[in-house]
């Protein structure tokens, strides 16, 4: 039997709550493997080089690096798709996330659910004929 790839996920992000949820509703999602949780830019960064993820979910505030540094300093490097997750979305954010190259945009306290049906999406295009709505 084939098994599908997993599409692997890094998440950055310093709350412990909303790095506790999004592990939880990852862990849900089959065909998805989280690779990665870290609270910090710095680490963000070593980490996106280290586990090479296909997404990597950036909080925008972060200590040491914001999401916004990060995502500029690995952006030409790094081919996958950058998801920023803020409190702060404002249009003049978002503008700033996504002109740096982030791929979605998304408000932490209104558009969890957005979010997840994204990565649900991607994952569906890396396996071909996959039918699991999960």
């Amino acid at each position: 039997m084939h098994h599908a790839p997993s599409l692997r996920v890094l998440v950055a992000e310093d709350s412990a709550i909303v790095r506790n949820q999004l592990e939880t509703l990852f862990n849900t999602i089959s065909g998805v493997e989280l690779v990665g949780l870290v609270e910090d830019g710095e680490t963000a960064m070593s980490a996106i080089t280290e586990s090479g993820p296909d997404i990597v979910v950036l909080d925008f505030r972060m200590p040491g690096k914001t999401g916004l540094e990060v995502l500029r300093a690995v952006r030409e490097s790094y081919p996958g798709t950058v998801i920023m997750l803020t409190n702060f979305a404002d249009p003049f954010t978002r503008r700033l996330c996504l002109e740096a190259g982030a791929d979605h945009f998304f408000d932490k306290s209104t558009e969890f659910r957005e979010m997840l049906r994204v990565v649900r999406c991607l994952r569906d295009q890396d396996r071909p004929g996959a039918s699991d709505p999960a």
